[in-house]
């Protein structure tokens, strides 16, 4: 046994290896340093030494020089004289109580098993305590017998009283916030703890109903006592979050005016995990609904419509690539927009242009028309605007737009302003909703001819996951009782910390874009590259009293379907006829068509 700074008073002996040489009863003092329930524990190493077998005895525990299993209380008892001239004595004399039990005054009669009590002549008896036999608990009844004996001639008078005295008890429950069914180890039954309590008054100053049931809600659990039938039952309904290892605790009042204690240690829940957490993530074809907002005012030439139809042409092929695409154009003119609704094909629309820019018209076509609740289903919904200037009607508000985005109804905005040097101010309003999740920052395209290139880089494939939970929906990270968030999110080296202004937040992968929810962990996994891959997420999470899970591993492998595969540009060289390339020419014809697909096929004759 290693010397503790626990122990107050130390007079072991010590041997000069400051080892305890140790055998026989010892005595040990404990201060408590806070008020409520104390748990301490005693522990006994034996090491070195298999030729002798220790072991530890824990006997004669005192509290404030009071055995801690013995019961102590105020019988509320007053015998007094009538006459208070010093003439007469009294003598009481208590019996019918429980055997072992003795009193602060006065002495046993080993014949009778009665309590004698004697005074002096006037003296009074008051403030009698009984010292009850260890373990013993209840109701207990009494029977006081008082004479009263004249000192000049022996007259007596006496009284007999039946009293009934309560003994009440410490209670002590222990719950765990783990149990709770949020919890990491749910059992509804764990979180009930009930008994016999008799003869209740009140609790913590509150009275019976009229049903004779006293009812407390701390916010986080439910104790009831029934005052008709003598029971109490406690209940734990939510986790604390104040600290490590909470407690509730309640004074009740019985019918002699004694009180006594019910106090709960609430365990506290942490978040827990494997240290290693393996994720897949497979990508397959999706279904996507793509709107395309653009500009029908009298600044769009000819030639602008046709390379804005190139740069719709270029992002229905792209999505295609991907998998089947529902395709939508809107036009805003001034005072009107057109809608083509649903289409599978461009083949049938023509851009029109002519009078002043009236962007409202677009947006609210979109939110009236193209996803009024009656769009295809899909797996994504995306909305492109391209324009060329400020709306110019007067009237331009995005109130409605801005709810519309926040909504949900949509996945991704990309906004473009064309043939200007820098974005205009309406333009930028109709990409900055509050938000930076669906919303991307308005991108200028000094030269409309640059906008399919510009569009072509957008289009991506996804895939939804939650980082606390698998495919199934079983926790990979159990958060626990207390409520939790992300506290921070590592991949590739790039990192994000939980911010709660900002709750959805994005990090860069290796090869595609992740956005989480910081609170919920939900998230969605963007590719940029079509490469299967895989890489490491470290992930630390926090609970609601301060309880840290760091550096959750999730080993995140992403595949994706043969289909985005399967298309790969393939670039032919034949150099048989003698024919030389340079490696310059070689790589530009590559650059070419890499915004098409990660997986570049080279063929070389020769």
């Amino acid at each position: 046994m290693q010397n503790s700074s626990d122990i107050s008073n130390d007079t072991l002996d010590y041997d000069n290896d400051k080892d305890v040489e140790l055998s026989g009863w010892q005595t040990f003092t404990y201060t408590a340093t806070t008020d409520g329930y104390i748990n301490f524990g005693l522990a006994m190493l034996n090491a070195g030494d298999s030729n002798i077998d220790s072991y530890l005895m824990v006997d004669a525990i005192e509290i404030n020089g009071t055995p801690a299993n013995q019961t102590t209380f105020d019988l509320n008892l007053d015998v007094n004289l009538a006459d208070t001239d010093g003439s007469e004595y009294l003598s009481v004399v208590l019996s019918d109580f429980p055997v072992g039990t003795t009193f602060s005054v006065g002495s046993l009669d080993t014949n009778s098993g009665n309590w004698i009590i004697d005074l002096a002549p006037g003296e009074n008896l008051t403030n009698v305590e009984a010292i009850l036999p260890e373990g013993y608990s209840g109701e207990f009844s009494y029977t006081v017998d008082a004479v009263a004996t004249e000192l000049s001639n022996g007259d007596t008078a006496s009284a007999t009283q039946q009293m009934i005295g309560s003994n009440p008890v410490d209670i002590l429950i222990n719950v765990d916030e783990s149990n709770l069914s949020n919890g990491t180890a749910p059992d509804a039954n764990a979180l009930v703890s009930s008994g016999v309590l008799e003869n209740v008054v009140s609790v913590d100053g509150i009275n019976p109903d009229a049903n004779g049931i006293i009812t407390i809600d701390t916010g986080h659990s439910i104790l009831e006592v029934d005052t008709i039938n003598g029971t109490y039952t406690y209940t734990l309904t939510e986790a604390t979050t104040e600290g490590v290892d909470d407690q509730d605790s309640f004074t009740y009042t019985l019918n002699d005016n004694s009180t006594g204690n019910i106090g709960v240690n609430i365990a506290d829940d942490t978040p827990n995990t494997p240290s290693a957490i393996d994720v897949n993530l497979h990508i397959e074809p999706i279904v996507t609904n793509l709107s395309i907002i653009v500009d029908g005012s009298g600044s769009m030439d000819s030639t602008d419509l046709q390379l804005s139809m190139d740069a719709i042409n270029e992002l229905v092929a792209r999505y295609s690539e991907i998998g089947t695409v529902h395709i939508n154009i809107v036009q805003f003119f001034e005072g009107s927009a057109t809608n083509t609704g649903w289409i599978s094909s461009t083949d049938d629309v023509t851009l029109t242009s002519g009078g002043r820019t009236d962007i409202d018209q677009g947006l609210q076509s979109v939110i009236d028309t193209s996803f009024d609740g009656t769009e295809p289903v899909s797996d994504q919904n995306i909305v492109y605007f391209f324009g060329d200037g400020d709306d110019n009607t007067g009237t331009f508000d995005t109130t409605n737009w801005t709810n519309f985005v926040n909504s949900g109804t949509i996945d991704k905005l990309f906004t473009y302003s064309v043939n200007t040097e820098s974005v205009p101010a309406d333009i930028v309003e109709v990409a900055d909703n509050g938000e930076d999740v669906v919303s991307e920052p308005a991108v200028n395209i000094a030269d409309i001819a640059d906008l399919a290139s510009a569009v072509s880089e957008t289009a991506n494939a996804y895939i939804e996951g939650n980082l606390i939970g698998d495919s199934t929906g079983t926790a990979v990270i159990e958060y626990g009782a207390d409520g939790v968030h992300i506290e921070s999110v590592t991949v590739n080296g790039n990192t994000v910390i939980y911010d709660a202004n900002n709750i959805v937040q994005e990090v860069n992968g290796a090869h595609g874009v992740y956005t989480i929810n910081m609170d919920t962990g939900e998230y969605t996994y963007r590719a940029t590259d079509y490469i299967d891959h895989q890489e490491a997420l470290s992930v630390s999470v926090i609970d609601g009293d301060g309880d840290l899970l760091d550096s959750v591993i999730l080993n995140v492998s992403v595949t994706f379907d043969e289909t985005f595969k399967a298309d790969a540009p393939t670039l032919a060289v034949n150099i048989g006829d003698g024919t030389y390339i340079d490696e310059t020419t070689l790589f530009g014809q590559i650059q070419q068509i890499m915004h098409l697909e990660t997986m570049v096929i080279l063929i070389f004759t020769i």
